[in-house]
């Protein structure tokens, strides 16, 4: 999943967000700079508070980062901006209940916000609440601006990409919809399998063909992943051209606590 871009008033958020959008790498030993930095500031401030919980967060010290994430709920509990902070805290920890919840919460007190309605959408995708996204969908619509494009496609290859093979980004979120709702029925056992989705652009090193892919991250058992990929593959999605499905390709990426090694299952 695309990480959401916020607007950060701590240069501490706002140095580690640039970082995480430019995929740099960053040492134990600066991360602990950065955490120091953090606990500085004053944490009965809604800023000092979300600079801790970003920096474990990002980090990936998930326990620590739901702990703090929690405080920062707990702390300004009715506070829209709190509400928003959390959930993309809770979403990089993996705690994708915990942020789906806050988002709820987000809508229900602040319903006029298309960012209420943005923080929605990212974390029922997160959690595989598809009723939740629809919702999303429904409040942008009534308060008259644009749908949440979920997934979100940011990185400018991939746009330009879409772009010179006149591929329509809203055909791309469908096409993924329709291959998550036929998922959805093999992970509904276990509300934690579904974990995200993966965008990237694969170039063939061989004859550089290029295609678009869409990986559905899951952490199940291969057994499972089989029937998916089975499911998948019987599904001939007709409104799509043939064009269109040999550019875009949505598949299954099993997460690395699922035991098995990542693989791409395509249709």
């Amino acid at each position: 999943m695309r990480p959401v871009p916020i607007k950060a008033d701590q240069p501490i958020v706002q140095e580690l967000q640039e970082k995480r959008f430019s995929e740099e790498s960053v040492s134990d030993l600066e991360m602990q700079t950065y955490l120091n930095r953090a606990n500085a500031l004053d944490s009965n401030t809604l800023e000092g508070a979300f600079a801790v919980a970003y920096v474990y967060s990002f980090w990936r010290k998930f326990r620590k980062a739901e702990s703090h994430t929690d405080a920062l709920i707990n702390g300004w509990p009715e506070t829209p901006r709190a509400l928003y902070l959390a959930v993309i805290c809770y979403g990089m920890s993996c705690c994708y209940t915990k942020a789906l919840s806050a988002a709820q919460k987000l809508v229900d007190i602040d319903p006029g916000s298309p960012r209420s309605a943005n923080m929605l959408s990212y974390s029922s995708l997160l959690s595989g609440a598809i009723s939740e996204y629809q919702r999303a969908r429904d409040v942008m619509k009534y308060i008259g601006v644009p749908e949440a494009e979920i997934p979100k496609i940011e990185n400018a290859e991939e746009i330009q990409f879409l772009a010179e093979n006149d591929i329509n980004e809203d055909d791309v979120v469908k096409y993924y919809q329709l291959h998550l709702e036929a998922a959805k029925p093999f992970l509904n056992s276990n509300q934690h399998v579904h974990l995200g989705t993966n965008i990237e652009l694969y170039t063939d090193p061989e004859n550089g063909f290029q295609e678009f892919w869409i990986n559905l991250v899951a952490s199940t058992d291969g057994v499972t992943a089989s029937r998916i990929d089975w499911e998948f593959s019987k599904q001939d999605f007709p409104e799509f051209s043939e064009e269109f499905k040999e550019k875009v390709w949505v598949g299954l990426s099993l997460a690395p606590d699922s035991g098995i090694d990542r693989m791409r299952m395509e249709r």
